[in-house]
């Protein structure tokens, strides 16, 4: 590989994110790494960032590391920008006892590195820390606001009733698919299409499939205090899930995938998806507003992490 220049290796990986590569290989792991530790001090600050940032987006938590050490023998590991960036890595990469120690190893903090903690710990499925940290970030202590799209289950009435009540407003989840040139758009437990009633039989054969191979719904998402089976329908009938019973009625067999979805797909659909891939054997592509996923034979190209 040639020479890269300190922004060469930050852009390198920024490029990976953006066009949802596959994790870099171990050789130019090792290009960026040493190329970073001759980055010049005025510079370390914005560029450590932009590639920690990029190891959060390709969940690389073996080159976050290698980052993390470099950012402390630089002595910027407690800057407000490298710190808040190495949160949020930890947290998106899955490991929370880090994500904790970055956090509070840090001398000063903004709402971003709040917001990145939180985050860790809803991405994780961390409901009571996430709460509790939302909590003492609306005490009045820390002088800071939490993203109100903050939902769980015994208080989302009265967290409802707050965004309301000052104007927030959270954004209505939809996917859609494009078939024969035309855009099908789905709500969830959306039943206004007019191949609804093919959509249910589908669904409900989906169920029955993935039940069989082992599937087990994911409710602790679930953003209703509702009993148990309750919670399974109300997670079964995601947008997601609609489009794709509608995507394997409407196309061709052997043909991908491919919806769209405006906000972040959950854990149960996210698993859901997996199973169904391996049981059609279809190529399923998902784009979120995080990343896109590539579901094949059981798996998905994000590892689970996004």
């Amino acid at each position: 590989m040639p020479f890269l220049t300190p922004a060469a290796a930050a852009s390198l990986l920024e490029s990976a994110v953006s066009t949802h590569s596959p994790l870099l290989g171990r050789s130019t792991h090792a290009q960026i790494l040493k190329t970073l530790s001759t980055i010049p001090p005025f510079l370390s600050n914005h560029l450590i960032h932009i590639v920690l940032s990029a190891c959060a987006g390709l969940a690389g938590l073996e080159l976050g590391r290698s980052v993390h050490a470099l950012a402390a023998k630089a002595c910027v590991e407690k800057n407000v920008f490298v710190g808040s960036a190495l949160v949020d890595m930890y947290g998106k990469c899955g490991s929370i006892e880090d994500c904790e120690t970055a956090f509070h190893e840090m001398g000063e903090r903004n709402s971003v590195t709040w917001n990145a903690l939180l985050g860790g710990y809803a991405h994780q499925g961390h409901a009571d820390m996430a709460l509790a940290l939302f909590r003492e970030m609306t005490c009045g202590i820390h002088e800071m606001g939490p993203n109100y799209v903050t939902l769980v289950w015994e208080e989302a009435n009265l967290v409802r009733k707050e965004m309301k009540d000052v104007g927030i407003k959270k954004g209505v989840g939809c996917s859609w698919i494009s078939v024969k040139n035309s855009v099908h758009v789905f709500q969830a437990k959306d039943t206004s299409h007019e191949m609804n009633s093919e959509i249910q039989k589908m669904l409900t054969k989906l169920k029955m499939d993935m039940k069989s191979a082992g599937y087990v719904p994911d409710t602790k998402q679930a953003l209703y205090d509702l009993e148990e089976e309750e919670k399974e329908t109300e997670v079964w009938y995601h947008s997601e899930k609609i489009a794709l019973a509608f995507g394997l009625i409407a196309l061709p067999p052997g043909i991908p995938i491919r919806i769209t979805k405006n906000l972040r797909v959950c854990v149960d659909c996210h698993s859901a998806i997996k199973f169904i891939s391996g049981i059609v054997g279809r190529e399923i592509i998902v784009r979120d507003n995080n990343r896109f996923h590539r579901f094949r034979d059981n798996q998905c190209s994000c590892r689970d992490y996004w």
